[in-house]
């Protein structure tokens, strides 16, 4: 079936914005979290429902035994839940600070190849941002998420992960 002009039109926003929003963590990276940056993820999806971040599979992500590191992978876990944040950060100026609470995983099979982070729960993520920044005290929510090898697209990793927002006064 043939595209039309406007879907076209909103598949090259769509691209734009990713571009930007990869732009905005490389150069986030590189002055807050330098060795997320290292592990260069690129965000391949962000809709109101699902989230989709990848790592690459290279020598800086692979460990002794030729799998992805577990903290390359609890990187791309995180940012895979925070990416929501980050963007409205980006585009609204939202003055939320965040952490990371705790992480749950299970390891399903080894990562050797790139890998995609999933979560289905941005929606989710969204609502938590409004209520912190409604409210003034530390707001929390666990969201969960997968991982899948780019190759074969089998799950590799299931994860749970805490995080924790706070509005701040940007005076």
């Amino acid at each position: 079936m043939a595209q039309t002009y406007e879907t076209m039109q909103q598949d090259s926003n769509l691209k734009k914005e990713l571009k930007k929003l990869n732009r905005f963590i490389r150069a986030l990276s590189l002055f807050k979290v330098p060795l997320l940056g290292i592990c260069r993820p690129q965000v391949l999806e962000l809709t109101q429902d699902i989230a989709r971040v990848k790592l690459p599979f290279e020598f800086l992500t692979k460990n002794h035994l030729g799998s992805m590191y577990f903290g390359a992978l609890a990187m791309g876990a995180e940012l895979s839940i925070a990416i929501r944040l980050l963007d409205r950060m980006r585009k609204e100026k939202v003055p939320i600070s965040f952490i990371f609470k705790d992480f749950q995983c299970t390891f399903l099979k080894r990562a050797e190849s790139p890998v995609h982070f999933v979560t289905e729960q941005v929606r989710i993520i969204d609502d938590l941002i409004n209520l912190a920044m409604a409210e003034a005290e530390r707001q929390n929510g666990t969201f969960e998420g997968y991982a899948l090898s780019e190759k074969n697209q089998e799950k590799l990793m299931t994860y749970k992960i805490t995080i924790s927002m706070k509005k701040f006064d940007r005076k």
